[in-house]
């Protein structure tokens, strides 16, 4: 008796599971959607810089991010990764580019050569269910060398801010070196995005307990970058490309 119940119980079991396979297909996952707000994504890889990879993307609200991956051994090799708001001057200039790209839609003047030299990058534009690219190692269009050049100015600042962070804590010694770079490179023009490395910087130099020459250089760094009076944004004005226009896109 005990057996046959057991044997009808298990009958049951096989019954409403084979009833629930037959009644439902398997479930199909959809892929995730489109940034709900535009945003230009630029990705570089190349193996012998440092960092290797990084990836910015901002979105025609401001809200950004950095994330980039470093090479060295004595590193944990952890990605580096940084939430910001683009200044309005920066949204606007990489938005009207990409406007005048066609929101990278069409066919472009890029090369694919060797990457060990000039790296893969990537230029993407999403907007909800229009996500439109560009895959380059180089290219002859003044207005995707713009760009570029923009977006590893960004990448030249976080990668900077990485650095003061890990030598003020792990290193005050090299802190005052890294500080002179920072400097140098403030003389031949304003950092891109310093206001996200700006608190940073203000901290030693008020710090006592930093050494005097990393004071003098903060302080000189600050008085190099001070906040200009940024354009007005005209991200508002911007839109996606109809299909005709992406036609017409060099």
């Amino acid at each position: 008796m005990y057996r046959l119940i057991c044997r009808l119980i298990a009958l049951v079991v096989l019954a409403t599971t084979s009833r629930t396979s037959l009644g439902q297909s398997d479930p199909q996952l959809e892929p995730p959607p489109g940034p709900a707000i535009a945003t230009v994504t630029f990705t570089m890889n190349l193996g012998s810089a440092n960092p290797p990879y990084y990836s910015i993307a901002i979105t025609s609200i401001g809200g950004s991010s950095y994330r980039s991956i470093p090479n060295s051994d004595k590193r944990t090799g952890e990605p580096y990764m940084v939430e910001f708001e683009a200044s309005s001057s920066t949204r606007t200039e990489i938005f009207r580019i990409a406007q005048e790209l066609h929101f990278f839609k069409g066919k472009f003047k890029t090369s694919q050569v060797s990457h060990s030299r000039y790296g893969s990058k990537s230029l993407t534009f999403a907007d909800g269910p229009i996500t439109n690219g560009i895959t380059y190692t180089s290219s002859k269009n003044p207005l995707i060398n713009r760009l570029t050049a923009l977006f590893e100015s960004i990448s030249v600042t976080m990668e900077f801010g990485r650095n003061l962070e890990r030598l003020r804590t792990g290193d005050p010694s090299a802190l005052a070196a890294e500080l002179k770079q920072i400097e140098r490179r403030s003389r031949h023009g304003r950092l891109a995005e310093f206001q996200v490395i700006a608190p940073m910087v203000q901290g030693i130099a008020t710090d006592a307990e930093a050494s005097k020459m990393s004071r003098r250089y903060a302080r000189a760094i600050l008085a190099e970058n001070r906040p200009s009076r940024e354009s007005k944004p005209v991200v508002s004005e911007l839109r996606s490309p109809s299909l005709g226009e992406a036609e017409g896109a060099r």
